[in-house]
């Protein structure tokens, strides 16, 4: 069997084709559904060929502004009951929460709510009154330099942390967290420094970061399975993380089914 990320490259591959195609503007109708036909068999292959032996739940769709291009989808989002991984299958996708926390900060932005240049202390001032080092430089970070992960931290919340809460667990574990990098080194991703953006949207909207989310980009954009909820339970929601979406246009009409969580 091949691998899966020999498998990721040959589809990354084929949807770069396909997005040239479109992009470009063919219009040559005949042709066009020949050359989609083609492809969308070759990725079917694909897909039969090295996912034929997993057991997990997996989904794969490609669409545009005008809908869904090819889709496939097997396995089980939940293996004990036997229940089949489908287009409805409400999927966890992780990090991926994240470009909500910062389309909303740049929202905020907008607004003039928040200063991208502003440090976190700007925001949550306690932050120097607590008898920590280490938290009073997590509290002279810039926005900015959050948004652009070059804070210089790089970390996941361990798994000790259970049932995580950012409310009530994010300072204590920062606390002991250590500025690996220098500042402006990118892609120093730190997911505890991100959910900090959570508190100062609070603070900035004076509301809930979960429903402020929910209300302003979620319910507008229809999106009635999203939600930074951890105790919200959704039907035939998966019990595995995510799923990889490709996507050509960021502007589609076509629904998204995701809960949304770090």
């Amino acid at each position: 069997m091949k691998t899966k990320k020999k498998l990721i490259t040959k589809l990354l591959i084929l949807i770069l084709f396909i997005s040239f195609i479109i992009l470009s503007g063919c219009k040559i109708s005949n042709k066009q559904a020949d050359i989609d036909n083609k492809i969308k068999i070759e990725l079917d292959k694909i897909v039969d060929e090295n996912f034929a032996e997993e057991t997990s739940g997996y989904g794969f769709v490609l669409f545009n502004k005008d809908g869904i291009i090819w889709s496939s989808f097997g396995g089980y989002a939940n293996n004990e009951k036997k229940i089949k991984f489908s287009q409805d299958t409400v999927i966890r996708i992780g990090e991926i929460s994240q470009q909500f926390v910062f389309y909303t900060i740049l929202k905020l932005i907008e607004e003039n709510k928040v200063n991208l240049k502003d440090t976190i202390w700007s925001y949550l001032p306690e932050l120097k009154n607590i008898d920590s080092e280490k938290l009073k430089k997590v509290g002279n970070l810039s926005i900015e330099s959050i948004i652009k992960n070059t804070s210089g931290y790089i970390s996941n919340i361990p798994a000790s942390y259970k049932n995580y809460d950012f409310h009530k667990d994010l300072l204590d574990y920062l606390k002991y967290a250590n500025q690996i990098y220098p500042q402006k080194l990118k892609y120093t991703e730190s997911l505890p420094v991100i959910d900090l953006l959570g508190l100062v949207i609070e603070r900035a909207t004076k509301e809930d970061f979960a429903f402020y989310i929910e209300k302003t980009i979620f319910n507008p954009l229809k999106m009635k399975s999203s939600t930074y909820y951890p105790e919200k339970k959704f039907k035939n929601e998966s019990l595995f993380w995510y799923t990889r979406i490709f996507w050509l246009k960021k502007r589609s009409t076509q629904p998204r089914k995701f809960v949304l969580r770090e």
